[in-house]
């Protein structure tokens, strides 16, 4: 069940428990079950939303040389382009296919130890520390994102930038909603994973995840304006998948003009009321 499908049955089993007994010849205990399933849905979506912690706390505690697993989640050519001093590569993609390699640092790795996600904004690497929690970690915490540890100027290792003679160009929501109403033949490109893309994404926009990218590339026009997007800002962190995928492209030789970043990504979008859509990828 989705998060959204949950959120919708928690409302209706609530106004249900609530309204009903005013009409109907229920039992009490039949209304206290009722409620107690409402509660208990809201319960579960609270307990799998991912603890935070700060760049700014993560840096204090890193100065303090506290014992933590810090795992960056994100894609390699993400993470050689620059990451975290002491991050292990622990990419989302690998993580969810099991990789024994993965599974082999997870076993070594004590239940009761600090474990720290991060990616570019906090989204993947929430997937992967509610996940972590699920297995036994009792010490799980979510970063706000490499993006917020750049803005503060902390430091970082930096290696090969996976990209062309040109950057992408970035548009933000303005440009982004005027291109998808002014333009039929313009293709927007989601590369989040496929659960998220299919509990919403931009109405009409193509499922490519990061992790698949490089193998699908034969199915992107290279005489078509792309936008690529992923979730986008969450308090002001900026996830990156869009702009490593963007990047990808212009190495493999795709033409610069036709590639465009959409930083607002789904969560701007969504929250101004654009058009979206549920359902399976393709759609």
């Amino acid at each position: 069940m989705t998060k959204l499908k949950e959120r919708k049955l928690f409302v209706v089993l609530f106004l249900f428990a609530a309204l009903m007994p005013e009409f109907t010849g229920w039992k009490r205990e039949h209304f206290m079950r009722a409620r107690l399933s409402a509660f208990v849905l809201r319960s579960k979506e609270v307990q799998e939303r991912p603890i935070r912690i700060s760049s700014k706390e993560l840096y204090e505690r890193k100065q303090k040389r506290e014992k933590i697993l810090l795992l960056d989640v994100r894609e390699k050519n993400e993470f050689e382009e620059e990451h975290i001093p002491g991050a292990l590569h622990f990419p989302k993609s690998q993580f969810d296919r099991k990789d024994p390699a993965l599974m082999e640092i997870l076993e070594k790795t004590p239940k009761d130890e600090m474990v720290v996600t991060y990616c570019g904004a906090g989204h993947r690497s929430g997937w992967v520390a509610i996940s972590l929690r699920k297995m036994g970690f009792k010490h799980v915490l979510n970063l706000d994102g490499i993006s917020f540890w750049k803005r503060y100027r902390f430091p970082l290792v930096t290696g090969v930038i996976v990209k062309g003679e040109e950057e992408p160009l970035r548009i933000g929501t303005e440009e982004a909603w005027y291109m998808y109403r002014s333009f039929t033949d313009v293709l927007f490109v989601d590369v989040r994973d496929v659960k998220e893309f299919e509990e919403g994404h931009i109405e009409g926009a193509v499922s490519i995840p990061l992790t698949e990218l490089e193998g699908r590339l034969a199915e992107i026009p290279q005489d078509k304006d792309k936008v690529f997007y992923c979730s986008g800002t969450d308090g002001e962190g900026l996830c990156s998948s869009s702009l490593s995928a963007a990047r990808i492209l212009i190495h493999k030789g795709f033409p610069f003009g036709k590639i465009k970043v959409y930083e607002g990504g789904f969560g701007a979008w969504k929250s101004l009321g654009l058009p979206i859509t549920l359902g399976d990828r393709g759609s």
